[in-house]
């Protein structure tokens, strides 16, 4: 399931200004993106993820683990085909609308779900107990109210994913995103953010990057 050049267009029409083309006029910034651009063109049915995250989790998962995902997609479809089943939610109407005929397209094993707002798409945790989720996947709506309410519902040795992590949490690891970071969105929701890094004192964190995001895991330790 790939997504058309008009539709990355209108989703990303508030960030192609001048300052987003000059920030990434430089030559490492060009290689990174015929990089990806060949990377994803090789992998078409992986998820929107850096390259290196996608490793890390194939080499992870196991097929009977409990997999819970934010914002559904071809990470959907990918979670489902190598694992025994996937619970996703998506905020987005249309959205919701074309990853469900493309699960049912595929006879994939996957439950979605629709919230289109904050309460609704934080209340599939009620469907899990604590210490009951083997992998989370944050990369839809209200990503810190996700992590916050997920930590207590992962296992121990359990994952959770964070994408664009660059925008949702402080930058304490090597980046080569050029993606707006935290600090250039004016640390926003400072409360919530310090009460996530407080928690992943105790995690383990493993960190990728490419130029268009940051994917960074979280180990429960």
């Amino acid at each position: 399931m790939t997504i058309s050049t008009k539709t990355w267009l209108k989703q990303n029409r508030n960030i192609l200004n001048k300052h987003y083309i000059l920030k990434r006029l430089n030559f490492k910034y060009i290689i990174g993106v015929f990089r990806k651009i060949y990377l994803e063109s090789k992998n078409k049915n992986e998820p929107w993820l850096t390259n290196d995250s996608i490793k890390f989790i194939s080499s992870w998962i196991k097929p009977d683990d409990v997999i819970l995902e934010f914002g559904g997609g071809q990470s959907t479809i990918w979670f489902a085909k190598i694992s025994n089943h996937v619970t996703s939610v998506e905020h987005n109407q249309n959205w919701y609308k074309t990853t469900k005929k493309y699960i049912k397209d595929n006879s994939t094993k996957a439950d979605l779900i629709l919230g289109t707002s904050k309460n609704e798409y934080l209340k599939v945790l009620k469907n899990f107990s604590d210490n009951s989720i083997d992998i989370c996947l944050v990369d839809g709506e209200w990503r810190r109210d996700c992590i916050l309410g997920v930590f207590n519902k992962i296992k121990k040795g359990g994952l959770i994913i964070l994408d664009n992590a660059e925008t949702y949490l402080p930058i304490n690891w090597p980046s080569q995103s050029l993606q707006d970071s935290w600090n250039d969105r004016r640390m926003p929701e400072k409360s919530k953010v310090s009460k996530i890094t407080a928690e992943l004192k105790k995690w383990r964190i493993i960190s990728t990057t490419d130029v268009s995001q940051d994917t960074i895991m979280f180990i429960k330790k």
